[in-house]
């Protein structure tokens, strides 16, 4: 009876350690004995360590006290980006800004329904800074046109002029005084560098003539 106590025993010790493994008949020294080895799946659920998601809440917050501090800091910091982002045209210090605060938000790991609320309110502000940049940018663009199209005639003139006149002094007042109306104008720089270049080449030839 003991040998059967004993070897029953034994045999639920080896059912109990064995059951996540598989038997498997393997050849040693030309033999074929039975060996237990874990299966690939068993092995990646064993080794897998799954990475945390935003909406998930961490064990850092040992209290409600200590994830209501979290959240209203970073809501702070949100709002403060957001209102920046309405009243500043530093397009890229707002951009800095906003993307700071999401990258904050990211790694709270808040609650869905806040981490979501959070996320919307700087998603709306990239949002209305994009509509306003287009607007200036389009505005600019108009402007700037105008503002070509008018002074280029007025830049012509002077250098037509200034290459007519003998008197060289006073064609150099003219080119600069040319210079001087769009020198603070909104222009594009090709069209501004294009006007530079009209009235240095007149500075150019009329010094080619007092030679």
């Amino acid at each position: 009876m003991s040998n059967e106590l004993t070897t029953n025993g034994n045999d639920a010790m080896t059912s109990e350690t064995t059951q996540p493994s598989t038997e498997v008949e393997v050849v040693v020294n030309n033999a074929v004995v039975t060996a237990n080895v874990e299966t690939t799946a068993e092995k990646a659920q064993i080794s897998a360590v799954s990475e945390p998601e935003s909406g998930q809440v961490l064990s850092k917050y040992n209290s409600d006290a200590d994830y209501s501090n979290a959240l209203n800091s970073v809501l702070s910091e949100i709002e403060a980006a957001v209102k920046f982002a309405e009243e500043s045209s530093d397009w890229k210090d707002i951009r800095t800004k906003l993307t700071n605060a999401k990258d904050k938000l990211r790694g709270l790991f808040l609650k869905d329904e806040d981490n979501s609320r959070l996320m919307d309110m700087i998603n709306v502000s990239f949002d209305n800074v994009n509509q306003r940049q287009t607007l200036e940018r389009e505005k600019f663009e108009k402007e700037s046109h105008e503002n070509y199209v008018e002074v280029k005639v007025k830049v012509e003139a002077a250098v037509k002029e200034s290459l007519e006149s003998t008197e060289f002094k006073h064609s150099r007042e003219l080119l600069l005084n040319a210079q001087n109306e769009f020198k603070n104008l909104k222009l594009k720089r090709s069209h501004r560098d294009e006007l530079y270049e009209m009235i240095n080449k007149a500075f150019e030839e009329i010094s080619r003539k007092q030679m």
